[in-house]
């Protein structure tokens, strides 16, 4: 056994513990013995194929447990491990391909991309090795040869040796190369070796005390080495390594369910997976749910912050110890480790140390002196240690830029340059402040000051240029551009940053300066121009509204954005405009100006004076549309009222119990807070009262058309229910709201909307609704609660404070929609929806309507990961896209991909409360249209997205046209019908106003837990602060679980292409697994 060289240590514990379980997956265990001779027969078969001594030998696998055979085997041949993972952008396979590795470990799933790859780029991969494991966990080894572009399997004398390989390999060789990202955005290929490798090994192992008992759940990527910790920890001290599915990791529930059944006593993971995991499971408040097997969380890459770890013992306990490390790839895994103790100091959004160094290294903090750091003084990190990694693979360049002299020492000493910037608090623990080399996070989008700063110098006048991230008090996360100039004014700037930068990246503050202040050493003081920036804000100047329509717009700017000041250069877009608040803007205008414009027009005239002067010329010219008020009916009681054309079709399709349950539309809040029953429901009749929606029937009239009727009188004992819940069993509560949530309703007996309040305790409640789709929709149940809470506080605080009376009922708006069309005011939206609609002949359909089809419903839930989440964000500002765009997009690639349907017809609901007469009202306001996205195999991601958004703003400037008007002009020129012709259905919802917070009452929705659903499939995207989630509910007469997934994975996928491959043309996309297709001809 050499103890530089890790695998020997592995082998000599396989003659330790043969029989111990060495690595164990959802679906396989291996033992010691048994993975050790797989990973043997590997490295004898790696080393006949006379590869190049110390050769680089890629792997890609989706299965782990591949990964770690391969990984064992390469390093027993003494050959260099490069991991791959199919989800890397173009640019990493790019770099991986310039490193010439002349064999892939894979499996036959990757041949397509492997070949794609080697089109594209300059260098083909020569030999393929296929993996897998039998029944019996015998390894069948197959070969492949590149022959004209295409693999060729190949004659292979598979080796059977099992004994362990006794090749020539020191410390000091190469062990594996790990892909790190630079400031300049190209992965870097790091080269490890054996000795520091099994340095930190060693080193944690100690520290840890980790045995032949523990069992280490592996989660991160094996295409990062933190991955290696993970599996060398476990494996040279007889412990189990646990590997969970793709599917239980994408799944925090279910996660932490196999955390608790396989009781896992290690884990490594970065911050924001610990976040997700915190309180995951916990469903009363004050519940702790503890891990009794963990011993320990081990965090690392990301910063941690107090509020972090005091969260997990709230909802977790103290039993679990945590660790912070901060290290880099380059210097060999984690440098520092930092034992949080159990008593937290500072604010709770202080960023925890990252401790001290490991054994055989140091940090050293320096100062622009070149001098080691004071308490609390920043300066630039720096990692010595004799267990650096080799630097970066065949880039002598790169290497001497990094890897540098030490700034302290006159004798020959090597140390890292990390990039970061730290500081040494009162215990002399480390802690890091951040990146030196300008790549940062602003707003949650990642931006390259540098790459900013050169684009401005090209401004021929500008000799020098200073930008930086801001952030003070109040004051949102600002860009701020410092720059020399003797003649060029901020505003030239500004226009040329517009031009030639993408809008998140041109600062919102640009300083003209004389001179730039500087430091000893003759650079510029950073740090003072940081400092004067707050003066500069309060001086800096401001232009103002002139006229009376930038007046009027610059106050409704503030309130639509929630900001105190505004100038009329300012871009809307840029201060959060989002698709949100740009349809709040239009409505907002339309109300208070008289004008009618488009989310089009606000898009291309962002600031206050260019949208200002084009609303000026819209008057002038007479093209802006003064929106006449909603006329209010005579009252007619005794005869009824005409319906509207949407609850025209929900009475239709309701007509039997089945389906009129199918459009119950339950919610379920709860209420943390005192609260007094009597006062809420005198807060909840002052509602039923104001709405007359609430107080609505149908019946048929002698004519036999259906009217509504409106009720002078409803008691609130008829619409609510009182439950005191002494029981703690959740099941039982749960299956009161469940039956309350399919409460049956009489359509001729008001009211069609039940209120259901569950006391949990003094200060808990569940307050649960339940109202029919013929009455009202998802708004009009968020605008009910809002203003009960809002009486119920007016009536427990004694004031005398009314809701805004309401300019008209829904009986009014049902009849003015039918004048329209009888008036013929619908000509322009008839127009577009006959020409949107047209050539959108299907050609598949993706799945089969059930003969046994109910309204039997299930569903499943993902979070898209955060970095993703990002991502995306970070293509919506570059772009100008909106989130409803993408995923839109990607919805309609996802069923082309399985379909091979060139236009798919994708339903969305669309609230129609973008009339001022319309605020605030409860009511059917929702129009169900058919977005049509055209698929072009040759267009790229871009184009797709583009087109699609064009579509999406004509489709909510045409919203009133009713959707069964679209429906029968589609069947008289095409003789189709249309609702059949209905892809996927899809729901935007936007979280912001969801939590309800006033005094000392809090009220905030529960997830749904459903059991039925209206259409075959219909995606949710659910937009909540920083977080990107989707629901996919589903009829499962027509689906199963497992399909669903699968759909889940693949929309997964798309947004990925999408967001990482923009400029791709969509007949390259690939999201289609031919292994996993499932029976409904996918």
């Amino acid at each position: 056994m050499n103890k530089k060289v890790i695998y020997t240590v592995f082998e000599n514990t396989v003659a330790k513990f043969p029989t111990n379980i060495a690595v164990k997956t959802e679906n396989k265990s291996l033992s010691y013995l048994k993975l050790n001779e797989l990973a043997n027969r590997l490295a004898h078969t790696i080393n006949s194929l006379n590869i190049d001594d110390k050769g680089i030998i890629s792997v890609l696998f989706e299965e782990r447990l591949y990964q770690l055979i391969s990984l064992l085997g390469i390093f027993k041949s003494g050959k260099v491990y490069l991991p791959l993972d199919s989800k890397y952008h173009e640019k990493h396979w790019e770099e991986m391909y310039k490193l010439a590795p002349r064999v892939m470990l894979t499996s036959s799933l990757n041949h397509d991309k492997i070949k794609s790859f080697n089109k594209k780029l300059n260098y083909q991969i020569p030999f393929v090795i296929d993996l897998s494991l039998d029944e019996t966990n015998e390894l069948k080894i197959t070969l492949f040869k590149l022959v004209n572009d295409e693999y060729h399997q190949e004659d292979l004398c598979v080796e059977e040796k099992c004994y362990n390989p006794d090749f020539d390999i020191d410390g000091e060789d190469s062990s594996y190369v790990f892909f790190t990202s630079g400031s300049t955005g190209t992965p870097k290929a790091v080269l490890g070796k054996h000795k520091s490798l099994s340095h930190y090994i060693h080193w944690e192992s100690k520290e840890l005390e980790v045995n032949e008992n523990d069992r280490l759940g592996q989660i991160i990527s094996y295409s990062f080495d933190a991955s290696l910790k993970d599996v060398f920890i476990s494996l040279i001290n007889g412990a189990t390594l646990c590997i969970p599915s793709e599917d239980t990791k994408q799944d925090t529930l279910r996660l932490i369910e196999w955390m608790l059944k396989e009781e896992i006593t290690l884990m490594h993971m970065v911050p924001t997976m610990f976040r997700l995991l915190t309180g995951v499971g916990i469903e009363k408040e004050g519940q702790v749910k503890e891990f009794p097997s963990l011993k320990y969380v081990l965090l690392a890459g990301e910063k941690l912050y107090n509020k972090d770890i005091l969260n997990w013992r709230k909802f977790h306990g103290n039993k679990t110890g945590i660790y912070n490390f901060y290290g880099t790839t380059e210097s060999t895994i984690l440098s520092t480790y930092y034992k949080i103790g159990d008593e937290l100091k500072g604010k709770l959004s202080d960023v925890l140390c990252v401790g001290k160094p490991i054994s055989n290294t140091r940090v050293l903090i320096v100062n622009s002196k070149n001098e080691i750091c004071r308490i609390n003084e920043k300066g630039s990190v720096y990692i010595r240690t004799p267990f650096l990694s080799k630097g970066y693979y065949n880039n002598e360049k790169q290497t001497s830029e990094k890897f540098i002299q030490n700034p302290l020492s006159k004798e020959k000493e090597i140390v890292y340059d990390t990039g970061d910037y730290g500081m040494y608090n009162e215990e002399r623990d480390i802690v890091i402040l951040g990146r030196k080399d300008g790549m940062v996070k602003l707003n949650g989008v990642r931006i390259d000051v540098n790459s900013i700063e050169k684009i401005i110098l090209e401004i021929e006048d500008v000799s020098m240029v200073k930008c930086m991230v801001f952030k003070e008090g109040s004051i949102d996360a600002t860009l701020v551009c410092f720059y020399k100039s003797d003649y060029t004014k901020e505003g030239i700037v500004k226009d040329y940053c517009s031009r030639f930068l993408s809008l998140y990246e041109v600062p919102s503050m640009i300083f003209k300066l004389d001179e730039f202040p500087m430091t000893a050493n003759g650079k510029i003081d950073g740090q003072g121009l940081y400092e004067s920036i707050s003066e500069r804000i309060i001086k800096r100047e401001m232009i103002g509204p002139k006229t009376e329509i930038e007046k009027a717009l610059a106050k409704l700017w503030k309130e639509v954005l929630a900001i105190e000041n505004v100038g009329i250069n300012d871009n809307f877009l840029f201060l959060g405009g989002n698709s949100i608040k740009q349809i709040l803007l239009r409505t907002r205008i339309k109300k208070e100006l008289g004008v009618a414009i488009s989310i089009e027009e606000i898009f291309l005239n962002p600031t206050i004076h260019e949208l200002g002067q084009f609303l000026q010329n819209k008057i002038k010219k007479d093209e802006g549309k003064v929106v006449k008020s909603i006329p209010k009916l005579e009252e007619n009681r005794e005869e009824g009222y005409i319906v509207s054309n949407e609850q025209m079709r929900i009475w239709v399709t309701s007509q039997s119990e089945k389906e009129s349950i199918a459009h119950n539309m339950p919610h379920t809040y709860n209420i943390e807070g005192e609260l007094n029953i009597e006062l809420f429901k005198k807060a909840l009749q002052q509602v039923v009262n104001r709405h007359e929606v609430l107080r609505t029937s149908f019946e048929l009239n002698k004519e036999g058309d259906v009217v509504q009727k409106i009720n002078e009188d409803i008691d609130v004992n008829s619409i609510f229910s009182y439950n005191r819940s002494d029981d703690t069993n959740t099941s039982l509560i749960d299956k009161t709201i469940a039956d309350f949530a399919e409460t049956l309703f009489n359509f001729e007996q008001a009211p069609l909307f039940r209120v259901m309040l569950i006391q949990l305790d003094e200060t808990k409640f569940k307050l649960c609704t339940v109202m029919h789709h013929i009455i009202g929709d998802y708004t009009s149940d968020q605008i009910l609660i809002k203003e009960i809470v809002s009486l119920y506080i007016n009536y427990k605080d004694n004031k005398n404070i009314d809701l805004t009376p309401l300019k008209i009922q829904y009986k009014d708006y049902a009849s003015w929609i039918k004048k329209r069309i009888q008036l013929n005011e619908f000509i322009k939206e008839k127009e577009f929806w006959s020409s949107s609609l047209k050539n959108i002949k299907r050609q598949s359909k993706w799945y089969n309507i059930s003969k046994e089809q109910n309204f039997k419903g299930a569903y499943v839930i993902r979070q898209l990961p955060e970095k993703l989440v990002v991502d995306i964000k970070e293509l919506c500002l570059k772009y100008n896209y909106n989130l409803m765009g993408i995923m839109s997009a990607a919805l309609g690639v996802l069923v082309h991909k399985t379909t091979s349907q060139k236009n798919v017809v994708i339903g969305v609901p669309v609230n129609l409360r973008n009339h001022p007469d319309l605020l605030n009202q409860v009511g059917l306001y929702l129009n169900l249209l058919p977005l049509n996205v055209a698929i072009k195999e040759e267009n790229s991601v871009k184009d797709l997205v583009k087109d699609t958004l064009q579509q999406q703003i004509k489709m909510i400037d045409n919203s009133f046209y009713p959707f069964d008007l679209i429906v029968d002009d589609f069947e008289k020129q095409y003789k189709e019908n249309l609702i059949d012709r209905i892809d996927v259905y899809v729901n935007y919802i936007n979280h912001e106003d969801s939590d309800i917070n006033i005094e000392n009452l809090t009220v905030y929705p529960e997830i749904r837990k459903i059991k039925k659903s209206k259409f075959p499939i219909c995606f949710y995207i659910s937009n909540y602060g920083e977080s990107i989630s989707f629901r996919i509910e589903y009829q499962v007469s027509i689906f199963s679980e497992t399909e669903i997934e699968k759909i889940a994975n693949r929309f997964i996928k798309c947004l990925e292409e999408f967001t990482y491959s923009p400029d791709k043309k969509i007949g390259k996309i690939d999201v289609i697994d031919k292994e996993t297709i499932p029976s409904f001809s996918f």
